[in-house]
């Protein structure tokens, strides 16, 4: 009888023994689960029929990368455990150290590297505030530019553009955060593109700049899918803020008069700020000062500093006399600058979103590119043909600088310089462009089914053109015939 109790004690201490073992395995787990070190790693485009197949594994060290096909529901079998395990939409991979699996609950078809907004299902009404939300970036290139779950802000932005059904968008990181590689910064912009039905020109203008002037700036040009709150927002090209920053706009920023400053024509600035505060005027030009910030940093000195030296160069400028033109102005930057502005015939350069930028001890540069959706034949409330002059005329800078012999030889002879060697790939590159992209851009409208519809301000051609590829096709051919008729007319300065 003894002995048989002592078996009965020793199978329940054995049992509470496992119990007990279970318990603490199971909360150790639970522990370790939420505590996963984030994970770099590739996206697989959802299986088809639920298919959960193709796990697959890319050693790293000590760490097992893993990538896995989620089923038509979103999830991903649990390849070491058999179970079906999900994280909350927001949440993407995990890593456990050496025998892992990726979980993801994910419904979307990565056709692009894909920026997942969360929300919590608060709308964002305006440019003014900023609404709470996690931001993550996935299915990049790189496995170290991927985001997961960042605590950031986000709004609105922009001025003709905020009144489309496809919003553009500010992000602001709670802390400063690498994309795509860049330097850590809070600020990033998110463009829709929505009245470009090509959805490049911003695209194609930014990486033309950055073939002419290879040293300055140039905002990132990065296509992605956007979801919101779950929902599928289209193609949008990610890309920097304009500001000051050491992979940005990198100038000095302290409390002397002559320190960097970075500045915007804008001819809107009187209906969005103070006078002398925020912006200044010369001679019927408007520029918002940028940096320094004029909301707590800016001093009345400084602002009396820089429009004093706006005024020189004006001054210069109307002279004509190039000696003192080229005391106040970087010449080469200028010249780029507005050499894109013609080639595109870009709308806005009479006298918005025209950037510019002074250093320490340095010269007024042009710059960095900015804004060119109704650029290049998108625009029917201009002269939008590829033939005639555009920036020429409608800059009073530039149009004063063509008349000045010695700039516009330097202007006419970079041209001729660049144009068999750079400025002939850039209609090459929009069928580059679309043949990348082409499946996520067509995609795009069946989100937003606008081909073939008139918005704001497409011409008649752009109407007309009523599949994504004539829509390209469309601006290969603008820019290529823009570009022959520059050519024939800068050749009447040839000497």
């Amino acid at each position: 009888m003894n002995k048989q109790k002592s078996i009965i004690t020793l199978t329940a201490l054995v049992l509470l023994l496992v119990y007990a073992v279970f318990i603490v395995s199971k909360l150790v787990f639970a522990n370790y689960s939420a505590n996963y070190s984030l994970l770099t790693t590739n996206y697989i485009v959802a299986g088809k029929n639920g298919q959960t197949s193709d796990s697959k594994a890319v050693k790293n060290g000590s760490e097992v990368y893993l990538s896995a096909q989620p089923d038509r529901f979103g999830y991903v079998k649990n390849w070491y455990y058999d179970a079906d395990c999900i994280l909350p939409i927001g949440s993407s991979s995990i890593l456990i150290e050496k025998s892992t699996v990726i979980y993801i609950k994910y419904d979307f078809d990565f056709l692009l590297p894909t920026i997942v907004i969360n929300t919590n299902g608060a709308p964002i009404l305006d440019k003014e505030n900023y609404v709470a939300a996690a931001i993550s970036l996935l299915n990049c290139p790189n496995p170290e530019f991927v985001i997961l779950d960042a605590d950031a802000g986000i709004r609105l932005r922009g001025n003709s553009t905020l009144g489309m059904p496809k919003k553009p968008y500010r992000i602001k990181f709670d802390s400063k955060t690498s994309v795509f590689g860049r330097k850590k910064e809070k600020s990033w912009v998110l463009l829709a593109n929505y009245a470009d039905k090509a959805l490049m020109r911003n695209y194609l203008a930014y990486n033309s700049y950055a073939l002419l002037d290879g040293d300055a700036f140039t905002p990132l040009t990065v296509f992605v899918d956007v979801y919101l709150n779950g929902e599928y927002c289209g193609v949008y090209m990610l890309t920097d803020q304009i500001s000051v920053g050491t992979d940005r706009v990198d100038i000095t920023n302290d409390t002397t008069d002559d320190t960097g400053y970075l500045l915007e024509q804008d001819y809107r600035a009187p209906n969005e700020g103070t006078e002398n505060i925020d912006y200044f005027s010369v001679d019927g030009m408007y520029f918002n000062i940028r940096s320094p910030n004029p909301d707590d940093e800016l001093l009345p000195s400084q602002v009396a500093y820089i429009k004093a030296y706006i005024e020189s160069v004006n001054n210069a400028i109307k002279s004509g006399n190039f000696e003192n033109i080229n005391a106040l102005i970087d010449v080469d930057s200028f010249i780029k600058y507005f050499m894109i502005q013609e080639i595109f015939k870009n709308t806005d350069i009479g006298g918005l979103s025209i950037f510019m930028y002074k250093d320490k001890n340095e010269k007024l540069f042009m710059g960095p590119v900015w804004d060119f959706d109704i650029s290049a034949g998108n625009s029917d409330y201009i002269d939008y043909a590829p033939q005639g002059l555009w920036a020429q005329t409608q800059n009073p800078w530039f149009s004063r600088l063509m008349n000045v012999d010695e700039f516009r030889k330097h202007y006419v002879d970079y041209f001729f310089e660049a144009y068999d060697a750079t400025l002939l790939q850039i209609p090459d590159m929009v069928m580059q462009t679309y043949n990348t992209y082409r499946e996520a851009f067509e995609r795009n409208f069946e989100k937003w089914d606008i081909l073939n519809i008139y918005v704001w301000p497409n011409p008649s051609e752009v109407v007309a053109a009523d599949t994504v590829e004539k829509q390209v096709l469309y601006l290969k051919e603008y820019l290529l015939n823009r570009l022959e008729w520059l050519n024939e007319f800068y050749s009447q300065y040839i000497e």
